[in-house]
């Protein structure tokens, strides 16, 4: 009973099957892109995030090896909910943009994900052992056992212990951010200029993700603030105006996936909205299309009301 040994052992719940399923569904897609001859499970990516989830890795093939080693189930199984959480919260979440961009950041990225979920499918395999399977099926290559239960148990990874200290940091910063957020009352997609820390994260890559959790243009160390972080929360014209552009993207996402648009769907947006927001929408077309992928934006300026900031209503149609 792969549920019942789950609940009792660490996996608590459907949740973590959940994050399993749309990892695998991730990774088999991957392996069907562009990339499909170099998308070989790899641990040598020097990025921040790649290095640290491939620490969690470690670290967590260590736990569960010691646990099976000592027949001690409950020791082996508790900490795969503790990762699975942290691979979907944080890793998978934060490395969103890299799965979309291009080039060997992308590659990269694959390619640690990859890896990440064929060992986690050995890891999983003693307890969860359809699900392992099933795991295994989308990440094995050509050459190896048909089934993750004839696949050797993985060899054991570095653990980088000071890389897991430091992030664990600015995920206890960047939680502190979003309440101070919370507090007053700013949504996550509006931009804000500052966030003052008392200590300041170990590297740039460190504090760029910082940077990019709280949505601020800068994070800045001051050892005299009264509490551990200091959030700036005043709005200037651009920074509206910048907020006001990623309500929009926000919106023409929900209408791609409303109308069940894959990533290589690049539709034309129509807008339709007023004299000044032609203007706004003309200025920020690039992004726009950019970010949204659409192969073009025409702007029609009418006087429609049926998606409104609080600024100017537009009206958005995509023409496949």
């Amino acid at each position: 009973n792969e549920s019942g040994v789950s609940k009792e052992n660490g996996l608590e719940g459907l949740g973590h099957k959940r994050t399993l399923t749309y990892s695998a569904a991730l990774g088999a897609e991957a392996a069907r892109g562009p990339f499909l001859e170099e998308l070989q499970p790899s641990a040598t990516s020097l990025h921040v995030l790649d290095r640290w989830v491939l620490s969690r890795l470690g670290e967590l093939l260590r736990d569960t090896t010691a646990g099976f080693e000592a027949y001690e189930l409950d020791a082996a199984t508790r900490p795969l909910g503790s990762f699975i959480d942290d691979l979907s919260t944080w890793y998978l979440r934060r490395s969103r943009d890299r799965f979309k961009s291009g080039g060997r950041e992308q590659l990269e990225a694959l390619q640690t994900l990859r890896f990440v979920l064929y060992t986690l499918a050995k890891i999983v395999a003693p307890v969860m052992p359809f699900m392992a399977d099933d795991l295994y099926m989308h990440m094995k290559g050509p050459a190896d056992p048909e089934s993750v239960h004839l696949a050797e148990w993985p060899s054991q990874l570095p653990v980088d212990t000071q890389l897991l200290k430091d992030m664990q940091h600015v995920r206890e910063v960047a939680s502190m951010g979003l309440q101070e957020r919370e507090k007053a009352g700013i949504k996550i997609r509006q931009p804000l200029s500052k966030l003052s820390v008392k200590v300041l994260p170990t590297s740039e890559e460190l504090t760029s993700l910082l940077i990019d959790e709280v949505n601020v243009k800068e994070v800045v160390g001051d050892l005299q603030l009264p509490s551990e972080v200091l959030l700036d929360t005043t709005l200037t014209p651009e920074l509206t105006e910048e907020g006001r552009m990623r309500d929009f993207i926000r919106t023409i996402q929900d209408l791609r996936k409303n109308e069940k648009l894959t990533i290589a769907d690049r539709p034309v947006l129509q807008v339709e909205t007023t004299h000044e927001g032609a203007l706004f929408f003309e200025k920020f077309k690039s992004v726009f299309v950019e970010e949204t992928n659409l192969s073009d934006m025409r702007v029609l300026t009418t006087a429609p009301g049926d998606t409104q900031t609080d600024a100017f209503p537009a009206v958005f149609t995509l023409e496949k």
